[in-house]
Parts: C-alpha cells; sequence; structure tokens
C-alpha cells in the first residue's frame, strides 16, 4: 500500500494554481499574446475582441504580421531580431495595429521574454491606446491655439513669479516695455 496523499495534494495545488493564471490572464483588461518563431501560440479574449476577430483560433497559428499595422511592420521585425540576437531593445513600444477589418489603431506593447514549452517565445501584453492619443492630440491642438493668442495679442500678456522676476512674456510685452523680444524683457528686468 502507498500514501498518495502528498502526490495528491501537489496535484490539487498545481491545478489551483494554474487556474489562477488562466482566470487572471482571459479577465485581464489587456490583450495577452504568447508568440513563437514569429507566430501566434496563444492569444486571451482581450485580444480576440480588441483586433475585432471572432475567436482565438482565426489568430493561432499565423504570422506575428498578420496584426500590425504594415507601416509598422518593419520597425516590429527588426525590434524582435534584435532581442532574438540579445541585443538591448525596449521591452516598452508603442505600436500601429491592424483589427480584421483592416482599420489600424495605437497600441502600447510590454514585451517580456519567456521559455514556452522548452523553447524561447515572448510574452505581449497589449493595450489600446486610442483614447490616450486622442487626448494627446487635443491637448497638443490646445497648445497651439493658445500659443497663438499669446504670441500674436496686440496686448502684452506676461506671466511673473512671486519673487518679481517674469517667466514668460508675449512679443507685445517686450514692444510696450520698450524691448526688442520677450528674452530681452525676462532677462533685463528681474524685479518688477
Amino acid at each position: 500500500v502507498t500514501d498518495i496523499t502528498e502526490k495528491k495534494e501537489t496535484e490539487a495545488a498545481l491545478r489551483e494554481s494554474e487556474e489562477r493564471y488562466r482566470i487572471a490572464i482571459e479577465q485581464s483588461n489587456d490583450g495577452v499574446k504568447i508568440l513563437q518563431d514569429e507566430k501566434y501560440l496563444f492569444v486571451n479574449r482581450k485580444l480576440v475582441e480588441m483586433f475585432r476577430y471572432d475567436s482565438a483560433d482565426e489568430i493561432i497559428g499565423r504570422p506575428i504580421g498578420t496584426l500590425v499595422d504594415p507601416d509598422d511592420r518593419n520597425r516590429v521585425f527588426d525590434i524582435n531580431r534584435r532581442r532574438a540576437r540579445g541585443e538591448p531593445v525596449p521591452s516598452r513600444y508603442e505600436v500601429r495595429h491592424l483589427r480584421k477589418d483592416g482599420t489600424s489603431f495605437d497600441a502600447e506593447l510590454s514585451v517580456a521574454p519567456i521559455s514556452y514549452k522548452g523553447r524561447p517565445a515572448l510574452l505581449v501584453y497589449v493595450r489600446d491606446i486610442t483614447e490616450r492619443k486622442c487626448i494627446e492630440q487635443a491637448l497638443r491642438e490646445s497648445e497651439a491655439k493658445y500659443r497663438n493668442i499669446f504670441e500674436n495679442s496686440m496686448e502684452g500678456i506676461y506671466q511673473v513669479a512671486p519673487e518679481g522676476r517674469f517667466i514668460t512674456a508675449n512679443p507685445a510685452a517686450g514692444r510696450i516695455l520698450g524691448y526688442k523680444s520677450p528674452e530681452e524683457l525676462i532677462k533685463g528686468i528681474t524685479d518688477i
């Protein structure tokens, strides 16, 4: 008679651990994929949704270029080749991706080399950053509008630090106060 209690407990602990990892990956707000030999071996539910496919089976086994916007493919392939040679490459970078319907979107990748079934592979987290990119673009446009108003105003506009030193001034402020440029005004007056 052999006591297999310890073996059963170990197997149960392993199943529980695998279940925790499966749930974490499947419920992630980021797309998750495993790449090996330049092909998709695994993708989670979120990645399937993000790329507007119907199932993971439509992606698994396909070449990595399938989901990368043509304008970014060479850069992604270059980063992967350099990583495979052991050269320093970013572990996080942005790339345009391609959905099943042909539309593109911006994503941030977090990439980690792993061993999968005894061979080198990549674990990749994909975060859709479309909304962030739209907000950044709106901010740039707003800043450009403000800068245009500031620079071209006929009124003198300036900002002063609490100790009385000019921080910024527009060209009109410089002219009104008798300086050739706002930079000259800022350097010339240290206490208003």
